[in-house]
Formats: structure tokens, C-alpha cells, sequence
């Protein structure tokens, strides 16, 4: 794996811990016996200035590299590498109790890109920057409000906005499925014995799935496939071509 080189340095002030990072060589790896023993989870909020590191979490790929902030938890198992080039951050530990009370319900990783000039990155990263810079000169009241305020900002800034995205890609998701759905009914609404199970083959979903994503739009598919049949039938009652026709002849 090649030699080991790194340095640490780290200042505690107001529960938070700040520190300025640089590794490289063999894999760091915390072992689920390692991370039991633990006396405190918390999170790590920082920003690379060299990298990348490539860090491991349940068989799921992270990737810190200059350009970004991230906000990451260090309580789990996992393995992190600095391949070719020496990892560097700059990064703030957070107790995961402190986080949890702004928002109990966190993921492992979160990351916003600088360089798209994105202004929730661009404001997190400010703000710690400047944090940082006053170590040594605010007192420890002063520190514990900015520090409350940098948690704010990041439950506000990092968490929620995640969720937020990742809320309105299940909505994109659902509503394609539901004109997916709704195209097969109006082009099989003519067979009489069309059911709910064709329609949810059609689309590669299941028949609970689907009655579930119709119910949840406040029509049934049973009710939505009536719909489209009355529909569909006042058309080719209307049009000139079937004029004088019954419902039964169409």
C-alpha cells in the first residue's frame, strides 16, 4: 500500500473540535468494533484542499475532493484512501447529538459543490472560514453562538435542502409513472377486461405499487380506467362518423 505520512492538528472550543487534516498512503479504515467503542458519534464538516480521498461506507462510494463541502458521519465503519495525491482539509467535529436535535433523522453523507457557484456552499464555506480565522480571538460565549449558528446553517443549508431534492425527484418519479400508467389506460380503455395487473405490467411495477400511486392521486386505477372509458366514448359519440351509433355498437 506504500508508506504512511500524516499530521493532525486539532483545536476543542465550544463542543466543536477544529482541525486541519494531511494523510497519505495506507488505507484508514474504522471497524465496526472500533466505532462501538466510541464515546461520542459525530459528524465532520469540512472542505478538501487536496485530494481526492475516497472513502467507503456499506459498499457505497464518497468522494471528498477540492471543490466542495461536506459534511460527513464518522461514528460508522468505514475504509478511506488517498490514492495518488496527499488528502488535506480543513474540517470542524460535530457531536451527532448536537445535529439531532436540529434534525433527528440524518444520512451518512452529504456534499455541495463551490464551484457552480452554488450560495449555500458558497455561505457555509465563508462562514467556517471566518469561524476558524477567530479561534484565538472571540471568547468562548462569542464561539458558542457562531457555532450554533454554523449548525443552523448547516441542518438549513445541507440537510434539508437534500431533502427537499431528493422529495421532489420521488414526485418527478411518481408522476412518470402515473402518465405511464394513464398512457397504456387510454390505449386499451376499449378492452373490456382490462385490469389493474395489465396496466402495472405494462409499466414494470407491481399491482399493489400501482393501486397505491392511483389512490394516492385520489382516483383508484379502477376508477381512473372507468373515467377514461366514459371519456373515450363520449369522443366517438360526438364525432360525425359514429353519429346515430349506440354506446353498445362502439
Amino acid at each position: 500500500e506504500g508508506s504512511f505520512s500524516g499530521s493532525v492538528s486539532a483545536v476543542k472550543r465550544a463542543d466543536l473540535q477544529f482541525n486541519e487534516l494531511s494523510y497519505s498512503g495506507q488505507i484508514l479504515e474504522r471497524t465496526p468494533r472500533n466505532a462501538g467503542k466510541l464515546g461520542e458519534e459525530y459528524y465532520t464538516f469540512g472542505r478538501p484542499t487536496s485530494g481526492p480521498l475516497y472513502i467507503n461506507k456499506k459498499n457505497i462510494e464518497y468522494v471528498l475532493e477540492p471543490g466542495c463541502i461536506y459534511l460527513t458521519d464518522q461514528s460508522v465503519p468505514y475504509k478511506a484512501q488517498a490514492k495518488d495525491i496527499p488528502y488535506q482539509s480543513i474540517s470542524i467535529s460535530i457531536p451527532r447529538s448536537a445535529l439531532a436535535l436540529r434534525e433527528p433523522n440524518l444520512s451518512p453523507f452529504y456534499t455541495l459543490q463551490l464551484g457552480d457557484g452554488n450560495p449555500r456552499a458558497q455561505l457555509l464555506s465563508g462562514y467556517m472560514d471566518q469561524l476558524m480565522a477567530g479561534l484565538f480571538q472571540w471568547s468562548d460565549v462569542v464561539i458558542s453562538g457562531l457555532a450554533n449558528k454554523l449548525l443552523d446553517m448547516i441542518v438549513v443549508l445541507m440537510v434539508h435542502e437534500e431533502k427537499s431534492l431528493t422529495s421532489a425527484t420521488e414526485r418527478n418519479v411518481r408522476q412518470a409513472q402515473h402518465e405511464c400508467a394513464m398512457t397504456y389506460i387510454r390505449s386499451h380503455c376499449h378492452n373490456p377486461a382490462l385490469t389493474a395487473a395489465q396496466v402495472a405490467t405494462s409499466c414494470g411495477l407491481s399491482v399493489s405499487y400501482i393501486e397505491w400511486l392511483f389512490k394516492s392521486t385520489q382516483l383508484s386505477i379502477e376508477e381512473s380506467i372507468h373515467n377514461e372509458r366514459l371519456t373515450k366514448g363520449h369522443e366517438l359519440l360526438s364525432s360525425a362518423m359514429h353519429r346515430g351509433k349506440s354506446v353498445s355498437q362502439l
